[in-house]
């Protein structure tokens, strides 16, 4: 059986900032094809399409919100300037993912409906349309590590990744994470962004190892109109029993 694709990508409103990343599995090391940014001659979109045409099934791991509050559209469908809002402010700029990444983790994403995280929000949704165009293929949400199409796409959040993991939490760092990733040219990437790129990937992993988190029953609606953030278990969590 060929190995599924992983790819990360570290989305970002610049071309120059967004960090990609293409890798396959061997046993639990993350072996990574290729890492690199986009730049204006070369999209982030045309770049992963050529990396999917040569992979059989691809996961793709995105850093970027895919999704805005609920209670924020409901809001902006309704409201003339200068009208009172009738929704509480952490309702409409706060989804529920990041509320729970948050009450896990103790590390707040950005709110993409009051931070210039929404232009990397509207980047990442551009970037899905032109790749869509470009392989002529759906590019739908998955749920499940069981998934049975032969491309899936996941939001996913290094930071957390970084913590689940019990590694050191900076931006653009692979520390403590030798063990797990190997580069086929011998050197990891110079651009942070392509490092980051390499943790989404390796999120995915933990999503096809079915070692991250997802919307409980009651959630569900609601993490499937706003997005959700695949990310494995806190250390607390980790220490509790698994039901």
């Amino acid at each position: 059986m060929k190995p599924i694709s992983l790819i990360g990508v570290d989305c970002a409103a610049q071309p120059q900032n967004t960090g990609l990343a293409w890798a396959i599995l061997d046993g639990e090391v993350l072996v990574i094809r290729e890492a690199r940014c986009a730049s204006s001659q070369a999209s982030a979109a045309s770049i992963v399409a050529q990396w999917m045409e040569e992979s059989h099934r691809v996961l793709i791991a995105l850093d970027a919100p895919l999704g805005w509050p609920a209670a924020l559209g409901r809001e902006l469908a309704r409201h003339r300037a200068g009208a009172p809002l009738v929704s509480a402010a952490h309702a409409m700029f706060r989804r529920l993912t990041d509320d729970e990444i948050y009450r896990r983790f103790k590390k707040r994403p950005l709110e993409v409906a009051a931070d210039r995280i929404a232009r990397a929000a509207h980047a990442a949704l551009k970037f899905l349309e032109e790749l869509r165009g470009l392989v002529g293929h759906e590019l739908p949400l998955v749920w499940s590590p069981t998934w049975r199409g032969r491309i899936g796409v996941i939001e996913v959040y290094p930071a957390a990744t970084r913590i689940a993991l019990g590694v050191p939490r900076g931006s653009g760092s692979l520390a403590g994470l030798e063990s797990r990733v190997r580069f086929e040219g011998g050197r990891e990437p110079t651009s942070e962004h392509a490092r980051d790129a390499v943790v989404c990937a390796l999120t995915a992993v933990e999503f096809l190892a079915a070692r991250t988190v997802r919307p409980t029953r009651s959630q569900r609606a609601q993490a499937k109109h706003e997005g959700w953030i695949w990310a494995g278990r806190s250390p607390r969590e980790a220490k509790e029993p698994t039901l």
